[in-house]
């Protein structure tokens, strides 16, 4: 067999590695076809260097590139960030993979997740007014919701059977994992939200007729602020407690005026008085809400009265309308609380920061929406069981079907005549 010749065989030539002749950087022939290397190749190279590391810059981190960073697999990068499978993680890792993650500005695609999981971490929120009171409520879902790991998307109504319908199409298109509904007043049109099947549903203090049954329930307890507040007032001394709030048929009507009337009425009647219709005032039908004016009008029909028939207790059915009734009464050269005691309702900042301060009752609407946050989760979490019906639930842990705050009475300037000792449900502030 004859002898095997090996050679070396140059690649073939490219723009990189042969430059044409005459331009730039063309090395010149020096005897013979040996290929010769470009000094310029890394000076053509660096444009088109900047332009992918810009375009590695620009482009959004991927868990791929955390686990490159971090030298771990993907799956580990998944695990830390997800918070499964701890146990698998050791703590070195587990810090890599966060500082990786810092460093590259990574964010987790939320969308690809809840393709996965079927779930989105958000929660809907459907409040009918921004209220005070209702953003108390707000404000304690969302605290509880972050605590949780859920995100609150919030969309207001303004009492709207319209807009209604619409925010419960749009938080359906964005497939929230469950829904909030808060309201103080009384819808004329609850068939959208009826139908609602995205998810768990949670009212507070909203009501849907005869549909009610089936949904998870917290109520604030209205009527038992209103007796609250009555009885303290009786309790100082007061023998002839007014009412001051919103017409029962009016535009402004809902169940939390209904409820505060009852609850005047009957704290009246428990206590052996009558209702007087002249020591009781109803803002006009055709306002939406009450504030001050109608304090200072309530104080000018008490003051039509003869002396011997005018109140020396009012309770006012919100903060507004108590602060109006001690404005009123004050500058009239009445003296508040020593002629007259004064409560108001919701426990507000008017009522802490106006002078004198304001009793006022305390519905705990922060509370209201920590709890309808943990009926959502347990829903959440118990692939949408229905909940024991009312009374004491079977285990610590599981809430009722309907679940009522209870009111506190908050004590302060304006009622406060003697010292009250071991009254149920007062506090002082």
């Amino acid at each position: 067999m004859g002898k095997h010749h090996l050679r070396s065989v140059d690649p073939p030539a490219t723009p990189e590695s042969h430059p044409a002749p005459g331009s730039a950087g063309a090395p010149e022939a020096a005897g013979g076809n040996a290929p010769v290397r470009s000094s310029a190749t890394s000076k053509l190279d660096r444009p088109s260097r900047a332009k992918e590391e810009e375009r590695q810059r620009s482009r959004r981190p991927t868990g791929r590139d955390v686990a490159h960073a971090a030298g771990v697999s993907q799956t580990a990068v998944s695990f830390v960030l997800t918070g499964v499978h701890p146990e698998k993680i050791s703590e070195q890792t587990r810090k890599r993979v966060l500082e990786a993650a810092t460093r590259l500005g990574y964010r987790p695609n939320r969308l690809a997740r809840s393709l996965r999981t079927r779930r989105t971490s958000a929660i809907g929120l459907l409040s009918s007014t921004m209220e005070t009171v209702v953003a108390q409520a707000i404000s304690g879902l969302q605290e509880a919701a972050w605590e949780s790991g859920y995100h609150v998307i919030l969309c207001n109504t303004h009492q709207s059977a319209t807009l209604e319908r619409q925010a419960l199409d749009f938080l359906a298109d964005l497939q929230v994992d469950g829904l909030v509904v808060v309201s103080t007043s009384t819808p004329s049109d609850n068939q959208a939200l009826a139908a609602w099947t995205q998810g768990p549903l949670v009212l507070i203090n909203r009501t849907l007729g005869p549909e009610d049954a089936p949904f998870p329930r917290v109520i604030t307890d209205y009527r038992e602020g209103a007796r609250l507040a009555v009885e303290h007032l009786l309790a100082q001394g007061c023998q002839r407690v007014a009412f001051a709030g919103m017409d029962l048929e009016g535009l402004g009507r809902s169940e939390a005026v209904r409820q505060r009337w009852e609850g005047y009425r009957q704290a009246v009647q428990q206590a052996g008085y009558s209702v007087d219709m002249r020591l009781v005032y109803f803002a006009p039908r055709e306002r939406t809400g009450v504030g001050w004016r109608e304090g200072v009008e309530a104080v000018e029909k008490f003051r039509s009265l003869p002396p011997e028939q005018q109140p020396d207790g009012v309770y006012a059915i919100n903060d507004f309308v108590a602060a109006g009734v001690i404005g009123a009464l004050l500058q009239a050269g009445i003296r508040v609380p020593q002629d007259v005691s004064v409560v108001g309702n919701d426990n507000t900042s008017v009522a802490s920061h106006h002078y004198p301060q304001i009793s006022s009752v305390d519905q705990r609407w922060q509370e209201a929406g920590r709890m309808a946050l943990r009926k959502l989760l347990y829903l959440l979490s118990h692939a949408y069981e229905s909940l024991p019906a009312d009374g004491a639930p079977p285990s610590g842990e599981e809430p009722s079907l309907v679940e009522v705050v209870r009111p506190q009475l908050v004590v302060r300037q304006s009622s406060l005549r003697r010292v009250e000792v071991n009254a149920p449900g007062a506090g002082t502030s």
